[in-house]
């Protein structure tokens, strides 16, 4: 094991486990795993283009090994399609006193220009149901070096408080 978390001086940085092999069982049978299942092995197919009308894509995997009367010839898989369009996001306004909201610009940086909005206003109350002043934040910086097996990255916070200071900020394990 690899510490990833915590104080090296305080903690060994690796620790070796030993654990005894499990016994063999019975043999399975061919055509089932080991809960007894049908045993059913298949070939990934390819993804289809991205419906423009449902936003998914499709795939069809076929059966190659295993007995047809227990598995399906075929499974399909579905998913989302990736998004094509591209922003930047400019900063959050001021709080208009007028609206109670913020607004910021999304501009297209990627992106079919003819599919995809060049512009787009994002609007947000500033303050939630129950009155309370909403967290806001700029733009994530980069991480930052590695340090102590961590590294850091930052967004500066618009408004909000104490409660909201927590989220501008993202660590991750890191090796020097």
């Amino acid at each position: 094991m690899l510490l990833v978390g915590g104080n090296s001086f305080h903690c060994q940085r690796r620790k070796l486990v030993n654990r005894p092999c499990k016994e063999a069982g019975p043999t399975q049978a061919p055509d089932t795993d080991t809960s007894g299942a049908p045993y059913c092995e298949y070939v990934r197919g390819n993804w289809t283009a991205c419906d423009s009308d449902t936003q998914r894509s499709t795939r069809m995997d076929q059966l190659v090994k295993g007995d047809p009367a227990n598995c399906q010839r075929f499974k399909q898989f579905n998913k989302r399609c990736k998004k094509a369009c591209k922003y930047t996001l400019d900063d959050w306004s001021d709080c208009d006193p007028v609206t109670d909201k913020r607004s910021r610009v999304k501009r297209l940086t990627g992106g079919d220009p003819t599919a995809c909005g060049q512009e787009m206003t994002i609007s947000r109350p500033c303050r939630d149901k129950h009155g309370v002043e909403r967290c806001f934040y700029g733009n994530w910086g980069e991480f930052g070096p590695c340090t102590n097996g961590v590294s850091t990255k930052v967004r500066p916070m618009l408004q909000g408080g104490v409660e909201c200071e927590r989220k501008a900020v993202i660590t991750k394990a890191c090796e020097k």
